[in-house]
């Protein structure tokens, strides 16, 4: 269909819509570049509007009386941008704007505070506007395929958020505050530059399919044993070579881990290397500070605490055990267990207190 002719039948269909009064109009596969100029008559009607599949490289500056539309459809056009006041949308529900070029979203997206689902996958982001993290009935953000390197902390705030896909991007970290999506069952951040994931990732408690192949993980957080609901987990393509020995609590059935330099039961050097015993039996001084300042969450700034204590409390981990936090006295030892249906592998145990105790207990007694 020639560009003018999907032109015509487009504005022929947006009159049809404001004779009839229609709730829903569907103007796809039409090759159309712009907007028909007919289409904010229909904003005190239309909930569901599709314009994906055509030429599009821009949207109308004003898409104030738009304003009761739950459902935009905009995938597979040529958009460059949104406009601002696609803000005012505020009773959108769906926004799908895959596979166009944006470069950036506009800053009042956080004004739509009812949009439950949000599809940017395969564009050209390479940031989101903290503004997102006001957009608290979102349960499902996809921004697969972009170019972004960072999240900002405040989308930390979409507590209601359900399924996460970030994969495909140049992302070198995770917001700190991760943990808080405790209602998120799926996340993948697969095919990032991640070479950790934050520890608070444990706090995500209703996870069940995690997806993190293709990145540059030496490991995984110590405590993924709380992950209690975890089903499926795909760590392909890192560089791990032991998995934290909370994993033997799960009870994972789909797990995919090749590609990874995995200790095997006959590399012995391997895996002496990874067996520690404190030459002591109590933590030294400088130890138990370091592990009460972090404890506590106190706070600090540089200078205002003994330098070898600040550079201490940069290089934490985490029990295997109780969760504690530790720094260079601990009892490590590998131990093979089978994840998933048939895959042994290596599993990494620090146990913060060597001698033992009702809250640290070696995961093997445990079993």
């Amino acid at each position: 269909m020639a560009h003018g002719m999907g032109a015509l039948v487009a504005a022929e269909m947006v009159e049809r819509a404001i004779t009839f009064q229609l709730l829903e109009l569907d103007l796809s596969y039409q090759h159309l570049k712009t907007c028909p100029a007919q289409l904010p008559e229909l904003g005190s009607i239309l909930v569901t509007l599709n314009l994906s599949n055509n030429r599009l490289t821009g949207l109308p500056d004003d898409l104030s009386n738009l304003c009761c539309v739950e459902e935009l459809f905009l995938q597979y056009n040529c958009l460059m941008k949104l406009p601002e006041s696609i803000g005012c949308m505020t009773r959108l529900y769906e926004l799908d704007v895959k596979n166009n070029r944006l470069v950036a979203l506009p800053a009042s997206i956080g004004n739509l505070t009812c949009l439950a689902i949000l599809n940017t996958t395969n564009n050209v982001l390479t940031s989101v506007p903290p503004s997102l993290g006001r957009v608290i009935k979102l349960q499902e953000l996809c921004l697969h395929s972009n170019r972004l390197k960072d999240l900002p902390e405040n989308v930390c705030k979409l507590k209601d958020l359900e399924s996460l896909y970030l994969g495909e991007n140049r992302l070198e970290c995770l917001p700190f505050k991760i943990g808080h999506f405790r209602q998120m069952t799926e996340m993948d951040v697969s095919g990032c530059e991640l070479r950790q994931l934050p520890n608070s990732i444990c706090d995500c408690v209703s996870l069940k399919k995690l997806w993190v192949c293709s990145n540059r993980l030496m490991g995984l957080p110590a405590q993924m044993g709380r992950l209690v609901n975890l089903k499926e987990l795909h760590v392909r393509r890192n560089q791990i070579r032991a998995f934290p020995a909370s994993l033997a609590r799960l009870h994972v059935y789909t797990f995919t881990a090749y590609n990874n330099p995995l200790l095997d039961e006959y590399n012995k050097l391997g895996l002496q290397r990874l067996t520690k015993e404190p030459k002591d039996d109590l933590p030294p001084l400088l130890e138990l500070s370091a592990r009460a300042v972090y404890n506590h969450g106190i706070e600090h700034n540089t200078g205002c605490i003994p330098q070898e204590l600040e550079a201490l409390l940069s290089s934490v981990r985490i029990c295997s055990s109780c969760g504690g936090p530790f720094f260079f006295h601990f009892r490590s030892n590998v131990f093979f267990h089978t994840v998933g249906v048939f895959h042994r592998v290596p599993l990494l145990q620090q146990l913060c207190s060597p001698l033992g105790n009702k809250k640290c207990v070696p995961l093997e007694s445990k079993r």
